[in-house]
């Protein structure tokens, strides 16, 4: 009679996946990051191969966190902070997976938490963190693994995730975004036929006999079936010695696992099985207290019983928990209970957990599948958890929505307003297709106005704020007829903003007046706040710019007394007004502000935008690098929430000019097309004039002046129509310059009273000096020019004076000024130079040989090695030398995480490294 005793001492037939994720370990080890994906069927050996990986890290001397995700529902970020304290690091401090902090930070606050718990453990060495069963992953747990994969992709740490291969859609997008981020895919499939007779030997402690190895080929290489398999034979007796042979006696085990489970479940004692149930109710893994809580009995009791279980193999510890050997074989008892047994069970369970003080996060799941249809208990109890967990994971508050949609009655009177918060939680998660068919589908039922205002609002404000204004703008004007005041004054409000988001300024002026008359007579705040941020933006574009500072400021101070106006977002326009007025410092410092609220409050959704537009202040002052690190931070946000960029248009214009000036006419033309295929599939909306003169600029780069000249001239009839005045200025030079180089002249000329009027209405150094310059270059007079220069140096915009510069300079080379041109021309050489602008040095190397004057310097600022670092790559630099984490180093220099991330990788490429490691090494050197 052979016995079983086995338990596993190697692993067989994975030299090949265990190779690979060792590399990821090499590297590490070597002071930069891997990530890798494990995928593969269940029972295929995921888990193993993983266990066996940590137990090689740990002997390499790596910090292992072990990570493991489980079937639940109300519990964001369990796995890692369950994780996380069992390192003794709690996030925040006293909480855990089943307590979650009172204080509910945002969920993109507490995502930055993990990143930086996760980087200080990378610090005092190398870290393994492994995630088991990311198909179970809660939204949150998703949206932190993504991050932490980013954040420490620079540090000594692998991280390996290990996934079914049929797993849901937001897992899906979860994968492929490791996957894009150059995560190693390692694909596991069945043993070999030579591992799998190796394993089935060691199981028997013989070699297998022919029938043993004919049953055996059954299990396609699944580890699982073949332990289990083994197992059963030899619990039964259906295996036996013959003649040093382990053969099979009999022909009655069953063919499949899930009949092998059940079998061994019915050998067992019914106190054995009613307890193993109870746990499978319970979900994969349990604590004791929990269990005894369900079945009503002690530890004491349950103890034999228990015992049992586990020498049958179904249970084993996991930790300080109890858990099945495998989810598979909880699958298996699970679906052999009937369905109205098993709710009735998960009602109980429900019952007894939360008179037992257990924490709602481990209730929600048996509330849901507890429920029958119709059970309004339990969709209210759903909703209050839903609320619970909206602002610290909003993800988490979907799915809870969700699941209560699955139980509500179609005739509950309260159906649609539960079907308004789900809209509203998937408009928030970004799941805007989604939230928009919803309301559509709510809507077209008529339901009460209380809940077509909440729903109508929602949609205009996640269209809006999606990038799509023009088609929340006909939602806005599809209100329903007999929504309350209030909605009514929030929906036009919402609409207005969307409205001056297409760039229709012009259409959206008129309405102003009377929207902030009605919202002030209703006293409706966050109505009034947006129609002050619409009305801040419809006078910045219109050209009075002190009005716009006026109405922002007065949005702003209403948003600082009452968070809940947060949403309006009215430090972005108040920025963009100081930033056209030429008052970018203070401009900076809204900015600031504003992405600090937006992580605060969890509007994830609104951090990029202020990326993007401290991208904006960086590039008009001459902070290229800088402005390069927001903007990629700002994107690495929207891919990794699967968002939409709001001022994509913008950013695309931005980092189209750079590109150009910098000699990348490759990367300028990624950037533009990506914006106007953009433009092609959502329509009309503001910033189509800056891609035009973008596309402009790039096909005089090319050589074709006379179309390049036609678009400025329709971007500027553009905006002239809709009664954008402030981007005429950026505009009018390169304008006037093009028509004159097509030789129109007297078309350049009939423009200069426009620019003249814009610039007297504006009242701002920049747009007198633009005036200027058009006027120079139309009279051809190198004074104008000059005293253009003098005026754009009052200015904070750099590559505009330099233009001047540049400009000045060939005028007065050409009336036989040589000093003052040559004064002229290495200033403007300076400001190139230090924005490494290598298309406008080599352009003025030429004006030089042209004119005889002195040859302006090639760059002195190499592109590698550490004198091509720009200060604020040099102050990080430093910083990280010290030991600080990317958190820390942001709040030294007051910008967010992700851009730190954006300038560290910068810097490793121009430093040809690879670590944290090699960086402090080199700044050490420098300090010597």
């Amino acid at each position: 009679m052979i016995s079983w005793s086995w338990s596993p001492t190697r692993l067989l037939g994975r030299d090949a996946e265990l190779q690979t994720l060792t590399a990821c370990l090499d590297r590490a080890r070597a002071g930069s990051a891997a990530v890798a994906v494990l995928e593969g069927p269940a029972g295929i050996g995921k888990t193993r191969l993983v266990n066996e990986l940590s137990v090689r890290a740990e002997r390499d001397g790596f910090r292992c966190l072990r990570a493991a995700c489980e079937e639940t529902l109300g519990q964001p970020f369990g796995p890692l902070l369950d994780a996380l304290a069992a390192a003794g690091q709690l996030v925040p401090p006293g909480s855990g997976a089943a307590a979650v902090p009172a204080s509910r930070p945002s969920e993109y606050r507490l995502v930055e938490e993990l990143s930086d718990r996760l980087e200080r453990l990378s610090a005092t060495g190398p870290l393994l963190l492994s995630v088991d069963d990311l198909q179970w992953a809660d939204p949150s747990t998703l949206t932190a693994i993504r991050r932490a994969a980013r954040r420490l992709a620079l540090r000594p740490a692998t991280i390996v995730v290990a996934v079914r291969s049929e797993h849901p859609p937001r897992v899906a997008g979860a994968v492929d975004g490791l996957l894009r981020l150059g995560a190693t895919h390692v694909r596991l499939g069945g043993l070999s036929e030579d591992a799998a007779v190796r394993l089935v030997g060691e199981l028997a402690g013989l070699q297998p006999g022919h029938r043993l190895l004919e049953r055996m080929r059954g299990a396609s290489g699944n580890p699982l079936y073949l332990v289990e398999l083994t197992r059963s034979m030899i619990q039964e007796g259906a295996l036996e010695d013959t003649g040093g042979v382990a053969e099979v006696v009999g022909d009655g085990l069953p063919a499949t696992f899930r009949a092998l489970v059940v079998r061994r479940l019915r050998s067992l004692s019914q106190p054995a099985t009613g307890t193993i149930r109870a746990g499978a109710i319970l979900g994969l893994s349990f604590g004791s207290e929990e269990l005894a809580a369900t079945l009503g009995s002690s530890a004491f009791e349950l103890a034999p019983t228990l015992e049992e279980a586990m020498r049958a193999g179904v249970l084993e510890d996991v930790g300080d928990r109890l858990g099945f050997a495998h989810a598979l074989v909880r699958q298996v008892v699970y679906e052999e209970i009937p369905v109205s047994l098993r709710r009735q069970l998960h009602r109980e369970t429900a019952a007894a957990l939360i008179a037992n003080g257990v924490a709602p996060e481990r209730v929600a799941m048996h509330i849901a599948l507890g429920a029958d249809r119709g059970d309004r208990s339990a969709v209210r109890w759903l909703r209050e958890a839903a609320a619970r967990a909206a602002r610290q994971a909003p993800g988490t508050t979907a799915e809870l929505l969700q699941r209560a949609r699955e139980i509500v009655s179609p005739t509950d009177p309260d159906r649609d307003d539960l079907l308004a918060d789900l809209a509203m939680a998937l408009a928030t998660t970004g799941r805007l297709r989604e939230a928009e068919t919803l309301a559509n589908e709510v809507l077209q039922r008529r339901p009460g106005p209380s809940v077509a205002g909440r729903l109508r609002a929602g949609i205009v404000y996640a269209l809006c704020w999606q990038g799509r204004p023009g088609q929340a703008l006909v939602e806005s004007l599809s209100a329903e007829p007999n929504l309350s005041p209030d909605q009514r004054d929030l929906v036009e409000a919402e609409g207005l903003v969307a409205q001056i988001l297409t760039g229709d300024v012009a259409a959206a002026g008129p309405r102003i007046a009377g929207v902030l008359h009605a919202t002030q007579r209703s006293g409706h705040t966050l109505a009034r706040c947006h129609t002050l941020c619409a009305a801040t933006r419809e006078r910045m574009l219109a050209g009075h710019l002190l009005e716009a500072v006026s109405l922002g400021t007065e949005a702003v101070q209403l948003a600082e007394a009452d968070p809940a106006l947060a949403p309006a977002q009215p430090w972005f326009f108040l920025g963009l007004a100081l930033t056209i007025a030429d008052r970018t410092d203070e401009s900076e410092a809204v900015v600031r502000r504003g992405r600090e609220v937006a992580e605060d409050l969890g509007l994830v959704w609104s951090v990029p935008l202020y990326m993007s537009y401290q991208a904006n202040v960086c590039w008009l002052t001459g902070r290229w690098d800088n402005a390069l690190a927001e903007d990629e931070a700002a994107r690495a946000i929207t891919d990794e929430f699967g968002m939409h960029l709001t001022v994509m248009l913008a950013s695309a214009s931005r980092l189209a000019r750079i590109w150009l000036h910098r000699g990348r006419i490759d990367r300028a033309e990624e950037v533009l097309a990506e914006a106007e295929a953009w433009l092609a599939q959502e329509g009309r909306q503001g910033g189509e004039a800056l891609v035009l003169s973008a596309r402009g600029l790039l096909l005089e780069a090319n050589g074709q002046l006379r179309p390049a000249a036609e678009l400025f001239a329709r971007a500027w009839r553009q905006n002239l129509q809709a009664g954008v005045v402030s981007e005429l200025r950026l505009l009018a030079p390169d304008l006037i310059r093009l028509w004159l180089a097509t030789g129109r002249d007297q078309v350049a000329a009939s423009l200069l009273p426009d620019i003249e009027r814009i610039a007297a209405q504006l009242q701002v150094p920049s747009a007198e000096g633009a005036a200027l310059r058009c006027h120079g270059l139309v009279a051809r007079d190198p004074d104008v020019l000059l005293a253009a220069a003098d005026t754009y140096r009052r200015s904070p915009r750099v590559v505009e004076l330099a233009q001047t510069c540049e400009d000045a300079a060939v005028h007065f080379a050409g009336a036989g000024r040589t000093k003052v041109a040559n004064d002229l021309l290495q200033e403007a050489s300076r400001i190139f130079e230090s924005i490494q602008a290598a298309r406008d040095l080599a352009r003025l190397r030429g004006v030089a040989r042209r004119f005889g004057l002195a040859n302006p310097p090639r760059s002195s600022r190499p592109s590698t090695g550490w004198e091509s670092l720009t200060d604020s790559e040099r102050r990080i630099a430093e910083l990280v030398a010290r030991g600080a984490t990317n958190r820390e180093v942001a709040a030294a220099l007051v910008i967010s995480t992700h851009t730190v991330d954006s300038h560290l990788r910068h810097m490793f490429a121009k430093l040809a490294i690879s670590s944290r490691v090699q960086l402090a090494t080199i700044v050490t050197r420098q300090g010597r």
